[in-house]
């Protein structure tokens, strides 16, 4: 049976409500005192120990905890995406910014609540279509999205990225802004971060000079130079090549600029061979010519002066035997010479020249053209006697010339009566371009 107050469930025999003590049975009339253990309780009244400022305050961090839910962001700290690459060498090596794309387009996927793979591929792709798709949430506009990834990477900047060595810290700077990251629930940090440079190798500096031969060739003041490079196992070396200036008409004691000339500049050699040259040019002194020789003051020493003076007379007996029908000679002699050396020579003109001068008496033995005996002086020019290399004179003895012109009688022939006139002629006439040495009886 139920209690007829409070309506709970009692057994039938029961005196009393087990809930509310209200007496059962009829025995309301002799019932003994009710039982406090069973007096009906009041319903609890929460208002009476709840305050108005507890109610407030908990309904606000409610309202806290559910909007920090609704606006939570994923952190992506971008530093931990970069790396960068160093190429070159000391000194001028560079270095540019290197993107771990994949594991940073990964984690903006996943900021997003997009399948990772899915999100990377689209992105890599630039596949808006596909990008939705991963994404697949319509609060998020995925061309946005693909912008602000591109806009990271694209300002992401260097302070430095040439002309490095290793040792020098270089600065990769970010640039984000988190106002529009807040709308794909994203948050950046990290703006920037700081990397010593290493690893860069040194720059091998190879003098082109020590592998080049230079000689020089030819007779002062019409000498040439010769380039020859060497072998030197530099791979730099196969790309240069050496050019002169002045290459010819070069006399004894000029200056010659060699320049190392290559395919490519300084930064190409570095690139391609890791070498650079040190030096690109390079000044010489021209030696080593043989010289034609300017006065005759070492000519009587040497062995040619002997030669000239036997290849004279045997050019003059020669003349003699082909005019002893109608003239004979006598005190045949050595007189000396005249020497003159060029002032100023260059590659075309006399460098100097020298007359071996011999005398005789002549006497005609033509009886239609008799002439007085006559002392005669017989000049043979000689031209550009040179002193070699090894201190040696030369001159070309099959080269020569009999000089003067008088008439005895009749008779013409290439000579001179007396030495003044010979010396006006072969020497005063030449003042101005030779300087002349004496010598013999000759000399002044």
């Amino acid at each position: 049976m139920n209690c007829p107050k409070c309506n709970t469930e009692v057994s039938k025999d029961a005196k009393f409500c087990t809930n509310c003590g209200t007496p059962l049975n009829g025995t309301e009339g002799n019932a003994e005192p009710e039982n406090p253990a069973f007096k009906q309780r009041e319903p609890l009244n929460m208002q009476k120990f709840i305050k108005p400022g507890i109610i407030v305050a908990g309904v606000i961090v409610l309202i806290a905890v559910i909007a920090l839910i609704s606006n939570r962001s994923e952190t992506i700290d971008l530093t931990k995406y970069v790396e960068l690459k160093y190429e070159g060498y000391e000194g001028y090596g560079t270095a540019a910014i290197e993107w771990n794309e994949k594991k940073f387009i990964k984690a903006i996927g996943e900021a997003v609540g997009a399948d990772a793979n899915d999100f990377y591929d689209a992105v890599v792709d630039f596949d808006m279509k596909d990008l939705e798709k991963a994404i697949d949430d319509d609060d998020i506009d995925a061309e946005d999205l693909m912008e602000m990834i591109y806009e990271i990477y694209e300002d992401a900047k260097l302070d430095k990225e040439s002309e490095l060595k290793n040792g020098d810290t270089v600065t990769v700077t970010f640039k984000y802004d988190n106002e529009d990251a807040k709308d794909f629930g994203i948050k950046f940090k990290g703006e920037k971060k700081e990397f010593k440079v290493s690893d860069l190798e040194e720059v091998k500096k190879v003098n082109p000079f020590d592998y080049l031969e230079v000689t020089f060739e030819g007779i002062s003041p019409s000498g040439n130079i010769n380039l020859k490079k060497k072998d030197s196992g530099e791979k730099v070396m196969e790309t240069v090549n050496f050019e002169a200036e002045p290459s010819y008409n070069l006399r004894l004691g000029d200056k010659v600029t060699v320049t190392a000339k290559t395919w490519g500049d300084e930064q190409q050699l570095r690139t391609s061979y890791g070498s650079i040259l040190s030096e690109t040019t390079k000044e010489f002194t021209v030696e080593g010519l043989a010289d034609y020789i300017s006065d005759a003051s070492e000519l009587e020493k040497d062995d040619l002066f002997a030669k000239l003076k036997t290849q004279t007379e045997t050019v003059l007996n020669a003349y003699f035997a082909g005019e002893q029908s109608s003239i004979s000679q006598s005190d045949f002699k050595y007189e000396g010479y005249y020497f003159l050396g060029a002032k100023a020579a260059d590659y075309y003109s006399e460098y100097n020249k020298i007359y071996m001068v011999y005398s005789a008496t002549i006497k005609s033995k033509d009886k239609y053209n008799r002439f007085n005996p006559t002392k005669v002086y017989f000049p043979v020019e000689f031209r550009n006697i040179v002193k070699g290399t090894d201190g040696k004179m030369t001159v070309d003895l099959n080269s020569y010339s009999q000089k003067g012109g008088i008439s005895l009688g009749y008779k013409w022939m290439n000579a001179y009566t007396d030495t003044t006139s010979m010396k006006n002629a072969l020497v005063v006439t030449e003042g101005a371009k030779f300087d002349c040495t004496y010598g013999g009886a000759l000399q002044e």
